[in-house]
């Protein structure tokens, strides 16, 4: 059985030039059918809201609406990506059949939301927040399926993590912790249903793993002054 890339890409050929003229009684039929549209995409997203915390630390310091997520132009878009690593491992390729809701740095910024109230205690929850403040800034830097071989793949996410002092722009302020974060997770079929498997559980080790570094800082370092 081929992996679904091979299969899940738009067909060209196999239509003569003059096939869709015919008689004139099924001219109309034939030439609709001709330009017809190839089926949108099925979108996916990472699943239903998390019913329980992830394991891990509380996050006294830091509340759902101190997260924010960055991503590169060539990422910000919906589509599903991967990458023949056997192949050219620079090429990045999509799915036509197969993508997100919406960009994953926006897909993984509401997991990390979800999982941050989670942790919070109540009374950090109410905390009031300067507008447009972050103090967890994650850059998205990688967030595809590389397949190894045309019968294995994995899930490659790439994220670095900032964490600043005080509330303050997207992006802008004093930064007092970063780590960077490379997360690999087998694929167990080598097609876009595994790929989208992989990836969830990629974004969700991620979450549970940048939480808990985050979680270990030093109140000073987490909290603002």
């Amino acid at each position: 059985m081929l992996p679904e890339f091979v299969h899940d890409k738009p067909r060209t050929g196999g239509r003569r030039p003059g096939a869709c003229v015919l008689i004139p009684a099924l001219a109309a039929l034939l030439l609709a059918a001709c330009a017809a549209a190839p089926p949108p995409p099925t979108r996916h997203d990472f699943g239903l809201p998390l019913e329980k915390p992830l394991a891990g630390r509380a996050l006294p310091d830091l509340v759902p609406g101190d997260v924010a997520v960055t991503a590169p132009a060539w990422l910000d878009s919906p589509a599903l990506l991967y990458r023949l690593a056997f192949a050219d491992p620079a090429q990045l390729q999509s799915y036509t059949r197969s993508a997100w809701v919406a960009p994953p740095a926006a897909l993984l910024e509401l997991r990390l939301r979800e999982a941050m109230a989670a942790r919070t205690p109540a009374a950090a929850a109410d905390r009031p927040l300067a507008a447009g403040s972050v103090r967890l800034l994650v850059e998205l830097e990688e967030f595809s399926q590389v397949y190894d071989d045309a019968t294995s793949s994995h899930a490659q996410l790439q994220a670095h993590v900032r964490v600043f002092a005080a509330p303050a722009r997207r992006g802008a302020g004093t930064v007092l912790a970063q780590r960077s974060f490379a997360i690999a997770q087998p694929a167990v079929t080598p097609d876009a249903a595994g790929g989208l498997q992989a990836l969830r559980a990629a974004a969700d080790r991620f979450v549970d793993q940048a939480l808990d570094w985050a979680a270990t800082l030093p109140p000073a370092t987490a909290a603002a002054p």
